[in-house]
């Protein structure tokens, strides 16, 4: 039977507008941000992984190995709350259980190699209609390089099972040259996709309750687990890793529940030991202090896929770094401009942000109190507010900017 839901009942989820529904990932910045911001809707089978697919950004954030890093959420105050027209606050749908994963492709797929490094039980990305802050640190286990960090989030309280998974570009650094280390974590958690009810996924995952196939050989294969979270529980995960996060009773209501179906996780690193057991200490309402430093990048290092023109160029990317196994995905892409955003210890003082003239504008739209909203420059350009900054860029073809939103040209 479909779970019934706490704090939010079904009829008032489903009365509220999709777009202010859910919730994205603000920091690290992710790919598509404005799309997120606008679309927080759960995976669909086709989106996995990473949501949109077109690994669209003008921002890489660079992580270094032993720094604590924020983690954190639009909408995440209330300005941000009341931008996306929500008077419900935001819909964290009782929390859950997160992942931070990482892959060296360029341009992920179904066939990707992501792995944990980071699990959150409870709490996860909030509670009580507001999101929260979580810290996180990069361990040596990494490759230096170029990366994508994922986030996925499996809530406890909604109509359908779902899976949430946003992605972001990264830099890491002070981590290994080999992926040895790499290679021995956990692979990443994939459940909840393509059920529109849990009494469907319970159909569907019956005859593999006893399966023991591991995910990651399916997922290598191109095809998606079927697996299925239990409802108005908080997820237990089949393999967390050895950074694993779990909340206080005040977030793990119901308890923690393992998920059933093609759900068993492989890898040799599979230790549960946890770091930041209670609430208070994996739940912040502060953010990070950060230092946001702006650069053009014009070489092969700094370029990103970008959904394709017409006529795509083709751009020279670095070897992407997996295990022996997994084959590097490659596809034409369009050389971008990413703007490298460098987050700091959150024990650090933040520095005043640094502006490289012809990447950031100041703007008089663009203050604190809207920090992460779109700003339009006429109709044919955007770009996000970034304490007190902007980077515009073209709409795209038959798109135009008006009053904050990227829209169809009527």
């Amino acid at each position: 039977m479909a779970p019934m839901l706490r704090g939010m009942g079904v009829a008032a989820l489903a009365a509220l507008p999709l777009a202010s529904a859910h919730i994205s990932m603000k920091h690290p910045v992710p790919f598509d941000t404005i799309s997120l911001q606008q679309d927080r809707s759960p995976l669909t089978p086709e989106q996995y992984p990473c949501k949109f697919q077109t690994y669209s950004a003008t921002e890489r954030t660079e992580l270094a190995v032993g720094q604590q890093y924020t983690l954190d959420f639009y909408p995440g105050n209330d300005a941000e709350i009341a931008a996306i027209g929500s008077t419900q606050g935001a819909a964290v749908h009782d929390g859950g259980s997160c992942q931070l994963s990482i892959t060296y492709d360029k341009a992920p797929t179904a066939k990707s190699v992501f792995k944990v490094f980071h699990s959150i039980q409870g709490g996860c990305p909030g509670y009580n209609q507001k999101t929260s802050s979580f810290q996180y640190s990069i361990p040596k286990d990494l490759v230096n390089g170029e990366a994508i960090l994922a986030w996925t989030w499996f809530p406890v309280s909604s109509y359908a099972p779902e899976m949430y998974m946003n992605c972001a570009p990264v830099t890491i650094s002070g981590a290994s040259d080999d992926t040895s280390a790499f290679d021995e974590l956990p692979d990443i958690f994939v459940a909840n996709l393509g059920y529109s009810t849990f009494d469907a996924g319970l159909s569907s995952v019956n005859s593999f309750l006893q399966s023991t196939v591991t995910q990651a050989s399916l997922l290598a294969q191109g095809q998606l687990p079927q697996c299925l979270t239990q409802g108005e529980h908080v997820l237990e995960f089949p393999n967390p890793g050895t950074s694993l996060a779990t909340g206080g009773s005040d977030v793990l209501y119901g308890g923690l529940a393992k998920p059933q179906g093609q759900c068993a996780g492989s890898s040799s690193k599979s230790g549960a030991s946890s770091s930041g057991s209670s609430s208070s200490s994996q739940q912040s309402s502060s953010s990070a202090s950060s230092s946001t430093t702006v650069a053009k990048t014009s070489s092969a290092a700094g370029i990103f896929a970008e959904a394709p023109s017409s006529a795509p160029a083709v751009a020279a990317a670095p070897a992407a770094v997996t295990s022996a196994a997994q084959e590097v995905a490659t596809s034409a892409v369009q050389a971008t401009t990413l703007v490298t955003k460098v987050q700091t210890s959150a024990a650090a003082a933040a520095p005043a942000a640094t502006q490289v003239g012809g990447v950031g504008e100041a703007n008089s739209s663009c203050t604190d109190a809207n920090d992460g909203q779109v700003i339009c420059n006429g109709e044919s350009q955007y770009g996000l507010c970034n304490r007190g900054y902007v980077y515009f860029q073209d709409v795209a073809a038959g798109m135009v900017c008006k009053n904050g939103k990227v829209v169809g040209a009527q």
